[in-house]
């Protein structure tokens, strides 16, 4: 919850210019918390928030990476289960201005699937 209201007032600015992370055990911790994040989608759905929240708290303490699209994407998608939908819209808006910028073509196709929904 502290990860989704601190991606809530951060200005979209403020949020384009937290730095890339350059740090290889972060980009693999991130890399692996999508696979588990999978995983859990087919097997232990209720473990999907857990996994978000910490690929989320990644983000904002060590830096953004192409992954970081993936859990602001799917975290809206999430969001919108619960019917928050600014929050839902808010992280897609994130998702996808993060996905312009670091143009992370390889989850392209994962992040509109899970972010854009017009």
């Amino acid at each position: 919850i502290k990860a989704k209201l601190r991606f809530e007032v951060i200005t979209t600015d403020d949020f384009l210019a937290i730095k890339e992370t350059k740090e290889r055990n972060k980009l693999a911790a991130m890399k692996l918390l999508i696979l588990i994040a999978y995983y859990a989608y087919l097997s232990k759905q209720e473990y999907i928030p857990i996994v978000l929240t910490q690929m989320l708290q990644l983000t904002l303490q060590h830096g953004i990476c192409n992954e970081s699209c993936i859990a602001l994407a799917n975290s809206s998608y999430l969001l919108l289960q619960f019917k928050d939908v600014a929050g839902s819209k808010r992280l897609a808006e994130l998702a996808l201005l993060l996905l312009e910028k670091l143009q992370a073509k390889k989850y392209l196709p994962r992040v509109y699937a899970a972010a854009d929904r017009k």
